[in-house]
């Protein structure tokens, strides 16, 4: 009988062992990858493979619900392709957030990547729960930049029409 405990004592600290092996390998944001299962075997994060090497993110975070190694940054919230630069409260109608990993300096990034601050790439940071978060650094693709948008003259501001309106004339 004792024999039998010791045997599943065994077996059991096997598979505590490696249950803490992979919970102690749970790629972290800002990783590489190739698939969204190369970030997280829960189906919790992706890979955004328009990065180089990839990059495990989450996408469509909100304010203060990233790990710990990452912050919460809206990309575009400023720009309307229609109307130019805008300040908006939110993330702009084409913003769009994701998880990005945090740094301190280079180091802190992998190779292909840089330490930038979010507003150097037209993000920002938008989590509230650390104070002055657009000090803050995250890895960015070195070198890249946000999409630009040409505005059409004249799109957004008032002229003669009826009411502010552009009065519409068929072709």
């Amino acid at each position: 009988m004792a024999h039998d405990w010791k045997t599943a004592a065994r077996r059991g600290g096997g598979v505590l062992a490696i249950v803490m092996l992979v919970v102690g390998c749970t790629p972290k944001v800002g990783d590489d990858c190739i698939s969204a299962t190369d970030c997280s075997a829960l189906g919790d994060r992706l890979c955004d493979t328009s990065q180089p090497a990839g990059y495990c993110t989450l996408f469509n975070c909100e304010p203060n619900e990233c790990p710990d190694e990452a912050l919460c940054i809206a990309f575009n919230g400023q720009l309307d392709p229609a109307c130019g630069p805008l300040d908006d409260s939110q993330f702009g109608r084409f913003g769009r957030t994701f998880c990005m990993r945090q740094c301190d300096d280079q180091s802190d990034c992998r190779s292909g990547y840089e330490c930038v601050r979010p507003d150097a790439r037209q993000a920002r940071v938008i989590d509230t729960k650390i104070s002055n978060p657009q000090s803050n650094k995250i890895c960015l693709a070195v070198g890249q930049q946000p999409p630009s948008f040409d505005v059409p003259p004249n799109a957004c501001k008032p002229n003669d029409g009826v009411g502010g309106l552009t009065p519409y004339h068929p072709g």
